[in-house]
């Protein structure tokens, strides 16, 4: 038995534990700052260690911390991080193995996206348009406040709503190319972004990972010949991207001090201490999608179009950089490609792509008169066909086994 303090801080208060090892029930009654001792009610205990789940709040800031960061920013223009007001973090984008997989990190803020589809019903009022949904989630071990309660909390509500502003509702994804029988058949997509660290700017985090997974994704592809749709594996043919008119993204500023003072991409302890904030989603174009404002302070025409040109700056250096994600990623896989062995539809390909080289090979060979030649097309032109859909299935790259041949399928 004894007392210890938390490392979280005074704040969460002294703890005093007393354990029965051998049986291993555990108790502990908290203290806090006043001297009263609480216990834990019965309904907290875990069911598996018979011990109390703390529900952590976040460290609120100290008042010498508050008033560091306030002098900071409007006697020196400087920050914690030693940015200017208008500097933003480092970005990072990275993308995983299976398509729709992505990673996005602004400073140690970060945040995961995964896109996924599948076939439904269309919606009656909409029977030639597909489905895009967003869901976001803020999970525990991003920040100790963040408890998984069962449903959607406030704050991972309101992402989620700028989110869907952002993407959804400027219409950055054409919904009617994810038609595939009208009235039957259509995709409905899913974005699922997880806030995995909370270092503050989660909106600009979570916007642009689920725009990078989106432009990223690839979906089955689908023919439909008649009444008969067929969905193709993903290694068997080339998936489809999803058709993006524009790339918005979101830029957040925070106020600080009587006078207003803009500060971009806010960290944890920034927010914490402004007055208010705004956050604009726009597009390279100039195009504002979306605008969110929170808090009471005022903002001056010149100082919304100030935020709005600083904005579009940001914006076009966060759309440069998933750019250059998406190249790196498409070389990879390329390389990757080149490398892997051949599935068995390429197998199979290249099995008829050798048979019909040889079949005209051989007709070459045993027919040099021009009438018997034609004659000949007539019953191998399936064979040259089919070499040449196989050609330009496989690529360029096997376009060698048919030098030679170009004769006889004129």
């Amino acid at each position: 038995a004894g007392e210890c303090w938390s490392g979280l801080g005074s704040s969460v208060g002294t703890f005093r534990y007393s354990a029965n090892f051998k049986s291993k029930n555990y108790h502990v009654c908290t203290r806090d700052r006043v001297g009263s001792t609480r216990g834990p009610p019965e309904s907290s205990l875990s069911p598996v260690l018979n011990r109390p789940a703390f529900i952590m709040k976040d460290t609120p800031l100290s008042t010498d911390e508050r008033t560091f960061v306030l002098t900071a920013i409007e006697q020196s223009g400087l920050r914690l991080d030693a940015r200017s007001l208008l500097d933003y973090r480092k970005v990072q984008i990275k993308f995983g193995d299976t398509y729709g997989h992505a990673e996005v990190s602004i400073g140690d803020t970060k945040a995961l996206a995964q896109t996924s589809c599948e076939v439904v019903e269309p919606k009656a009022n909409r029977p030639a348009e597909g489905v895009i949904r967003y869901h976001v989630e803020l999970s525990p071990m991003a920040a100790p406040s963040f408890q998984s309660s069962g449903r959607p909390s406030d704050d991972a509500t309101e992402i989620q709503r700028i989110v869907e502003r952002t993407l959804r509702d400027s219409r950055a994804i054409e919904t009617e190319s994810l038609c595939i029988v009208a009235g039957e058949k259509v995709w409905s997509v899913s974005v699922d972004v997880t806030i995995l660290d909370h270092d503050g700017n989660l909106a600009d985090a979570a916007a642009l990972a689920a725009l990078a997974s989106v432009v990223h994704f690839r979906r089955p592809h689908v023919d439909v010949i008649g009444n008969e749709v067929t969905i193709h594996p993903m290694d068997a043919h080339t998936p489809d991207a999803l058709s993006v008119h524009h790339r918005p993204v979101c830029i957040s500023f925070a106020f600080f001090g009587d006078n207003g003072i803009a500060v971009v991409d806010p960290t944890y302890k920034e927010s914490e201490v402004s007055i208010g904030g705004l956050t604009v989603a726009l597009n390279v174009h100039k195009e504002v999608c979306a605008l969110q404002k929170l808090g009471g302070v005022s903002l001056s025409a010149d100082q919304l179009r100030e935020c709005l040109r600083v904005a579009h700056v940001k914006a076009v250096h966060l759309s440069e950089i998933l750019s250059a994600a998406l190249k790196a990623d498409a070389a990879a896989r390329k390389g990757d490609s080149e490398r892997r062995p051949p599935s068995l539809a390429e197998l199979k390909k290249q099995a008829s792509l050798t048979r019909a080289a040889q079949h005209v090979a051989e007709a070459k060979m045993d027919f040099d008169d021009d009438d018997a030649l034609s004659s000949h097309n007539e019953t191998s032109g399936a064979w040259a066909h089919e070499a040449e859909a196989a050609v330009v299935s496989l690529g360029a790259g096997t376009a060698g086994l048919f030098s030679g041949t170009e004769t006889t399928w004129e």
